[in-house]
């Protein structure tokens, strides 16, 4: 499949999610514990516009030890938009979810190329635990983006090192604030901040003794290209058709 089709149908599909989207966000009914996080989205609202001094959000049942960063934004937008703030949930959740589309789709193009990244979607799209719990789950659905959007950050760092670009260092921070601000246990990923350069290490060659030739650092079997995905990019260029050029700037 030409990369250019691959990737006109990858945004014609996108297109379509979105406006079946916005036709269909209100059917959606409430989650289990939809009201509660409403509530807390309130809570958060009136701790920040007290300039933190109203502590009521830490005394409201155990959502304390959650991020409300999905919560808060509802909230926010509730009180702008004139319309249900349960539909605002089901609109914004659905906004999410889509991002979280086009994050995997432009993840697994970079790495495998435009019709790997179609696939990508098109899997993610047909998945009924992921579209259904993105319009009515504020609390798994969004984390679920949050970390894909943070993977789709790591996946830049490798391709770029031992430089990235500001924008991919931009994307990872707002990838990370995102994640804890949903889940904090989103901040237990921090711990793989390191992994691009600790890959990339791993293919320097390892000094010798006695002025003997240096020897590469032994990569465990099955290891993907120490030093970054151009090794990777170039094998499926040759035994898939693809071009290297040509998923370069997702």
């Amino acid at each position: 499949m030409p990369a250019a089709f691959a990737d006109r149908c990858a945004l014609l599909i996108s297109f379509a999610v979105c406006a079946v989207a916005a036709f269909t966000y209100n059917d959606y009914g409430l989650g289990w514990d939809d009201f509660t996080h409403s509530q807390y989205g309130e809570l958060l609202y009136r701790y920040y516009a007290s300039g933190l001094t109203n502590q009521k959000v830490f005394t409201f049942v155990n959502l304390y030890y959650y991020g409300g960063g999905f919560d808060l934004a509802a909230d926010l937008i509730g009180k702008i938009l004139p319309i249900d703030l349960f539909d605002v949930r089901r609109l914004l959740g659905g906004f999410v979810g889509l991002v979280g589309m086009l994050v995997v789709w432009r993840t697994a193009r970079r790495i495998g190329g435009p019709v790997a990244g179609l696939v990508a979607l098109c899997l993610l799209l047909i998945c009924p635990l992921y579209y259904g719990h993105m319009f009515m789950n504020a609390k798994d659905a969004p984390f679920a983006v949050a970390v894909a959007t943070l993977i789709y950050a790591f996946v830049r760092a490798l391709d770029e090192y031992p430089l990235p670009s500001w924008r991919t260092v931009l994307l990872f921070g707002i990838a990370l604030g995102l994640t804890i601000g949903t889940r904090v246990l989103g901040g237990r990923l921090f711990r793989f901040r390191h992994c691009p350069a600790g890959h990339a290490r791993m293919a320097q060659p390892r000094p010798a003794a006695d002025g003997a030739a240096a020897r590469p650092v032994p990569r465990p079997h099955g290891a993907g290209p120490p030093a970054g995905l151009s090794g990777a990019r170039h094998h499926l260029a040759v035994g898939g058709g693809g071009s290297a050029q040509s998923h370069q700037g997702s």
